[in-house]
């Protein structure tokens, strides 16, 4: 690989001292949510990112 181009994304997910990012014990509970239960976090994360759209369901079930 010579170049790598990241659009609308971040180097380094979650949070350092030196880098802003999610609680690395937020991921961990996320991590234990995909464990228990894989296809409601699914669902729930996905109701997430489409939050305030108009067509909201439509998007995360899409």
């Amino acid at each position: 690989m010579q170049a790598l181009v990241m659009v609308a994304s971040s180097p380094c997910f979650a949070a350092r001292d030196d880098w802003p990012g999610i609680k690395p014990e937020v991921l961990a509970g996320f991590q234990q949510q995909l464990s228990d239960d894989f296809q409601r976090t699914v669902e729930r994360f996905l109701a997430l990112q489409t939050m305030g759209t108009e067509s909201a369901r439509q998007d995360a079930r899409a």
